[in-house]
């Protein structure tokens, strides 16, 4: 009789390992499925540099189709993030190395302005990877009050610096002869998370103030590619401005775009403390921050990170570096002030702008730092709208 129980035992123990089996070998084939058709339906990184090259054809002012997304592609970097704005592309390019090579640091993007209460962008700056590159030193203390104590974080000014122009010499010129005395408005835009919200009509009213006020002879409304999807461009048509997009967030030259843009203004203005007008202010140009009480942004996708879930933006206004820079900022001017000054040393940290040897230099350390082992590589093979 054991011996009948025992064999019946080891009947049901193999046939639950049999099973056990059966559905990993199905979990793993179902995983296998959904990877070949991600891989089916997206292309190579080096597909996405082609297909940016390719929209450097088109003028700044052919904004819609420069606005377009770009396909779902496969990842060249360690952290695909270092993709977003083509920042891989640009800091490769900047120091000489090619676009096949994975970066071993992570380039922050935009421009940190304010004390963090949360981790902030926790998805950038908590990834365990050899070193950040940070826009200023105080981006920098800020980071590292959050990363782990092996991560080295280095300061190196705004990212815009680094970049190419979109135009060259002759066609910058002539843009500029047409478009005047400009004044270069960046609208608060929406992103990954959330929506922008604002009375528009109220604040087109306002631009066409400062255009008349000042003399301006155009006006430039930049706005981001998700609004742009929103079809948020239709209600500043017939007003006389000129749209134009720096580009999609996976577009290699979103900054080289951007710069072009910004180079062809006179003044800058927006009605939110965007990363847009340190760029602005880095490369010289003056900053107008319109006080819009109407702004407010709806989230439709929590992340779990607190620095930007229910309620960041009531924290955001009142946090004390914010209040100040809109104090700063509030006033028109055509020129930037010593106050001014004072912010944009701050936050852009031109001083520790990095010359190629310098950046080498960075991109030598962290590749031996990642060599130790010690730090993760964070997989995320495909990247999609949703990522960026």
């Amino acid at each position: 009789m054991m011996i009948i129980l025992n064999a019946i035992h080891l009947i049901k123990r193999k046939m639950k390992s049999c099973l056990m089996l059966f559905f990993e070998f199905y979990n793993k084939l179902f995983q296998m499925r959904g990877f070949c058709s991600s891989y089916l339906t997206s292309v190579s990184y080096k597909k996405i540099l082609k297909l940016s090259d390719k929209r450097l054809k088109l003028d700044l002012f052919d904004y819609e189709q420069i606005a377009k997304p770009l396909k779902k592609y496969r990842t060249n970097e360690i952290w695909y993030y270092n993709e977003v704005y083509g920042l891989s592309h640009i800091f490769k390019k900047y120091t000489g190395y090619k676009d096949s090579y994975k970066l071993k640091f992570i380039a922050m993007h935009g421009v940190k302005h304010k004390n963090y209460n949360g981790p902030g962008y926790s998805w950038e700056f908590t990834q365990n990877a050899p070193l950040i590159f940070a826009t200023s030193n105080f981006a920098k203390e800020n980071i590292e009050r959050f990363v782990e104590k092996t991560v080295k974080v280095i300061s190196g000014s705004v990212q815009i610096l680094y970049t190419d122009k979109y135009y060259n010499n002759e066609q910058f010129d002539e843009r500029k002869a047409m478009l005047g005395k400009n004044l270069l408005v960046f609208p608060a835009h929406s992103m990954t998370t959330k929506v922008s919200l604002y009375n528009i009509s109220s604040f087109i009213n306002e631009i066409k103030k400062v255009k008349k006020k000042y003399d301006f002879d155009s006006v430039t409304i930049c706005l981001f590619w998700r609004d742009i999807k929103r079809s948020i461009d239709k209600q500043y048509l017939g007003h006389g401005f000129n749209i134009t997009c720096a580009g999609h967030t996976k577009d290699c030259n979103f900054f080289p775009r951007l710069r072009t843009i910004i180079e062809l203004s006179d003044v800058t203005m927006a009605n939110s403390d965007t990363s847009a007008m340190w760029y602005s202010l880095s490369l010289g140009k003056p900053f107008f921050l319109c006080h819009d009480n109407s702004l407010t942004y709806k989230n439709f996708n929590y992340i779990g990170d607190p620095e930007f879930d229910a309620g960041w933006y009531e924290r955001h206004k009142e946090n004390e570096s914010v209040s100040e820079i809109y104090d700063t900022f509030a006033e028109y001017t055509d020129y930037i002030t010593e106050k001014q000054k004072i912010l944009i040393d701050k936050y852009c940290d031109i001083k520790n702008f990095k010359s190629p040897k310098e950046m080498q230099d960075i991109f030598y350390e962290s590749e031996q730092m990642y060599k130790t082992g010690k730090y993760r590589s964070f997989i995320h093979s495909f990247i999609s709208d949703e990522d960026v």
